[in-house]
């Protein structure tokens, strides 16, 4: 016989944002676990779960499986409906071959999210005792889950896995050279006018868009640390932080893999619910052209 959790909860942010939370790998390590998913149907992924000693938990690894991922649509009022996330999550015995869902549903200005846990294989030894376990552990999450969308509500966040190193993909960043030929949107170039790769140093820089209009940009490197992480704050308006993450994600034959965190926080929800469409699109071109300047230069 087996058993499932089921609950139903209602988050105050838009779907697209709520979306971001189950399908980001950096937001899921937020209120989740550490992990390296993508939202890609047929990944496999895992699911680190710290140990606690001060109960006697040695932690686990939870093994999954992308099933199903359907992201929001848009319906013919432009607003963003539905979003499906199913995967598969083993630990052993009665944690076997069990699935996660989560659907996401409208509700006023906020988000309604199904989520189940289905398949606890109760006869087994402990099936009891890990549906419980698992109960409790999905009511922390999934509260976490609410507080972190709350907290997170004036951010954008966009992700890559690149088949390079981390270090290939800094050097595109500390390399004024490299930063100029993909920095911006598509058909957009920049002069820069000031480049102190260090904490604290200035990035003063013009963008030129295709429409021949020009955009000056006033930004200081806020934090550094090499192949892993870079803090840009964008001090003229719209202001906004960004911090950039490289999480060498190399298998074990030896390819080159970085997932790249792509984190914009700006001064307020309203800001970024209304920067956030033009964001993620522009962001998304900016990572492709990162993409291409890589591919262009040696390994």
């Amino acid at each position: 016989m087996t058993r499932s959790i089921q609950r139903e909860i209602v988050v105050p942010q838009p779907i697209a944002q709520v979306w971001q939370a189950l399908t980001t790998s950096a937001a899921l390590a937020d209120w989740m676990y550490p992990n390296d998913f993508q939202p890609i149907v047929g990944h496999r992924f895992t699911f680190r779960v710290p140990p606690k000693p001060s109960v006697g938990f040695e932690g686990l690894t939870v093994r999954c499986q992308v099933l199903e991922c359907d992201p929001p649509r848009q319906n013919a009022a432009g607003e963003n409906c539905g979003g499906r996330l199913v995967f598969s999550w083993s630990v052993s015995g009665p944690v076997e071959n069990t699935q996660v869902s989560f659907r996401l549903e409208p509700d006023g200005n906020g988000t309604r999210l199904f989520f189940e846990h289905a398949g606890f294989d109760v006869t087994q030894p402990f099936g009891e005792h890990a549906l419980a376990g698992a109960e409790y552990g999905w009511s922390m999450m999934l509260e976490q889950l609410t507080v972190w969308a709350e907290s997170r509500s004036s951010a954008v966040y966009t992700e890559r896995l690149f088949h390079f190193s981390p270090r290939k993909i800094f050097a595109a960043f500390e390399q004024p050279e490299q930063l100029a030929a993909w920095w911006g949107p598509s058909g957009f170039t920049s002069t820069f006018e000031q480049f102190e790769f260090k904490v604290d140093g200035r990035w003063l820089f013009v963008m030129h868009a295709p429409s021949g209009a020009h955009y000056p940009n006033d930004s200081f490197f806020r934090e550094i640390q090499p192949d892993q992480k870079i803090v840009i704050e964008h001090v003229v308006a719209p202001w906004f932080l960004l911090t950039v993450t490289l999480t060498d994600r190399s298998d074990e034959t030896g390819g080159k893999q970085t997932l790249l965190s792509w984190v914009q926080q700006f001064e307020s929800p309203e800001l970024a619910a209304k920067m956030r469409v033009l964001s993620e699109t522009a962001n998304v071109q900016v990572l492709d052209r990162l993409e291409a300047v890589l591919s262009q230069t040696n390994n």
